[in-house]
């Protein structure tokens, strides 16, 4: 049925049959983040349930945005994706553990320095691709930390931040009025021209063309 999820084993391989035509995808966390992620929890042996057939609102959600982001060609950037998937691994954990021992709190939000520290490395890194693995690795923190602690302190989660600064780059740009706008674009850590405009009306309710004949 639609929404229908499978949990599978690491080490463990499936095989499904269906009885009609349906659209599917499969989706594999990295060793590397399930491990990070895992070492936030107390239990001794980490592990998650398996399900061959669950209904989980949430996890076809967090799911399907993987999905769509692939179909995409991974439009939204690397720091995106990493954050959905390290939100799925958490989801997972926290959900879905095979062992009933307690789970750590959460830590709280960033230190101040530390959040300046990552706020920082944002700004000076806007045209690039920016990674959540090598945001958390700047401030000491693993992955999953570092995005409840910066939303704890910012409000927002580390892409919708970024997303904002480089909204507001682009605009500085516009102003200048130096720069064609799919350099703007770029220069701003956009896919292209069309990802910069359909991001900027998202934010401001116009287009960057609008933007620059407004000035």
């Amino acid at each position: 049925m639609a929404g229908d999820i499978a949990i599978c084993e690491y080490d463990r391989s499936r095989t499904y049959t269906l009885d009609r035509p349906a659209d599917s995808g499969v989706i594999v966390l990295a060793d590397e983040l399930m491990r990070e992620v895992s070492q936030e929890t107390r239990y001794l042996v980490p592990d998650i349930q398996t399900f061959p057939v669950l209904r989980d609102v949430q996890l076809a959600r967090l799911s399907q945005i993987l999905l769509d982001e692939a179909l995409s060609n991974y439009e939204n950037g690397s720091l995106f994706t990493d954050s959905v998937a390290t939100s799925l691994a958490h989801y997972l954990w926290n959900k879905y553990p095979a062992s009933n021992s307690p789970r750590m709190e959460s830590a709280g939000g960033l230190a101040p320095a530390l959040l300046r520290k990552s706020i920082e490395y944002i700004q000076e890194n806007l045209d690039c691709d920016i990674r959540l693995i090598d945001l958390a690795a700047e401030v000491g923190l693993s992955r999953s930390h570092y995005i409840r602690g910066f939303r704890q302190s910012m409000g927002v989660t580390p892409h919708q931040f970024v997303l904002s600064q480089r909204i507001e780059r682009a605009q500085l740009l516009i102003r200048k009025g130096t720069m064609s706008l799919a350099a703007v674009a770029l220069s701003c850590g956009f896919a292209d021209q069309h990802h910069l405009a359909r991001t900027f009306r998202r934010f401001t309710g116009m287009t960057p063309g609008m933007f620059r004949r407004s000035l």
